[in-house]
């Protein structure tokens, strides 16, 4: 389990750490304007994207562990996501290019929107999920960190100009692209994987199937990236800019979370098969401990922020510290809210959390777009705190209303 947490880790923190890594030389060489126009394009890439990757983060490594090293319906099981994900790649790009000309992106070129198109196609064939599920993380872990590290040094060398935004998104895709290629190789070479065919009714099988944790998926994607995309409507980008620098460094702690569900998960469904009691004080530690390093975090952000942030922006510090502190709170909320959300999965409530980040969604967007109108940024940041609110107050509630499944007294 330390090994998953560590290799977890690593790959969720290159993936949040990257974008701040060059969050100072966008800004320094392209400009806030340029940077507010690479955060929106993301964004959309990001909420287009969970279209194809529907349910697989979460049931895909379930799947695989059921089928206990059975190569042969390993390999039909792969073969049917990648079947699935490529009729929802077809499904989504057509939002993508909705998206694309919405927010006026196609008047940056064919080779910008060719390089945008590219790398949505690499990002939509995500296999992490597969190393998870195959408990070869470290695998990815060692691909994902070259190639991201390697398109580092190709951003440096060749973006220098206001006019290489296309070469930031090609350079980005091809990163992606061959993450995905040297996976495959992988898995052909040493997992003896094998291709195959899918009947049609058994891909419409997997979108009933996933269904339900797709609209969780889609609640969280636009907790992340929503703001980006509804403040590109409201404001300049450059204010979305000013604002993403407070966001992403926020978002490098609050999805820590993420990162230690992908390492605990397992533990928990080891545990909770079994004996729920025994599931119950481990959830009872994991709130405990999630409440205090997350209080820790914030208090960190809070004390250092003026050292933190010319780091990322040497412009308009004081308003980006701003609104850095006025976002503490929600890192706190959504730990809080992550025991909970465990304790749902592992006893089969697919209905009710779904249904919570379902209602999330339309009260997210609802308030962001209302809120934003009248307040701008601030609204934007209210509306994220009520929505964390709503939903692990939600959480929380289906959990311990249940004798079952209440953390704090069945133990």
């Amino acid at each position: 389990m330390i090994k998953s947490v560590f290799f977890s880790f690593g790959i969720n923190f290159i993936n949040l750490l990257f974008p701040l890594l060059l969050i100072p030389f966008f800004i320094k060489i392209l400009g806030l304007g340029i940077y507010g126009i690479i955060v929106i394009v993301l964004a959309i890439i990001n909420y287009v994207g969970i279209i194809t990757d529907y349910s697989y983060a979460i049931l895909g490594p379930i799947e695989l562990n059921k089928l206990d090293k059975n190569s042969v319906l390993i390999n039909i099981y792969i073969s049917k996501v990648i079947n699935t994900k490529f009729f929802l790649t077809l499904f989504a790009s057509f939002f993508l290019m909705l998206s694309l000309y919405c927010y006026h992106i196609f008047e940056n070129g064919f080779f910008c929107v060719f390089s945008i198109f590219l790398l949505f196609f690499s990002r939509s064939q995500n296999v992490f999920w597969i190393f998870i599920g195959l408990n070869k993380i470290y695998v990815y872990f060692y691909f994902y960190t070259f190639f991201k590290i390697l398109s580092i040094f190709f951003m440096l060398f060749f973006v220098k100009t206001k006019q290489d935004l296309d070469l930031v998104f090609f350079i980005l895709a091809v990163s992606d692209t061959l993450i995905i290629v040297f996976s495959y190789l992988f898995l052909f070479i040493k997992h003896d994987f094998k291709y195959c065919f899918t009947k049609i009714n058994e891909v419409f099988c997997e979108f009933k199937i996933g269904f339900r944790q797709f609209l969780t998926f889609l609640s969280l994607c636009s907790l992340s990236n929503s703001s980006a995309l509804i403040l590109g409507v409201m404001v300049k980008p450059e204010v979305v800019g000013i604002y993403s620098v407070a966001e992403k460094i926020i978002m490098l702690i609050k999805n820590c979370t993420g990162v230690l569900f992908t390492a605990l998960f397992p533990k928990v469904c080891s545990i909770g098969t079994y004996d729920l009691k025994k599931l119950n004080r481990f959830l009872n530690f994991l709130f405990k401990s999630y409440l205090q390093l997350f209080i820790a975090a914030a208090v960190f952000l809070f004390l250092f922020s003026d050292y933190i942030i010319p780091f990322f922006s040497k412009i308009s510090t004081e308003e980006i510290k701003k609104y850095l502190i006025c976002l503490l709170p929600v890192i706190i909320i959504s730990a809080i809210g992550q025991p909970a959300y465990m304790s749902l999965i592992i006893t089969e409530q697919k209905n009710k959390y779904s249904l919570i980040y379902l209602g999330a969604l339309f009260f997210n967007l609802l308030a962001s777009f209302i809120l934003c109108f009248y307040f701008n940024v601030y609204g934007i940041i209210m509306s994220l705190f009520l929505t964390e609110i709503f939903i692990t107050s939600f959480l929380n509630y289906l959990t311990l209303n249940k004798f079952e499944t209440n953390f704090f007294k069945n133990l």
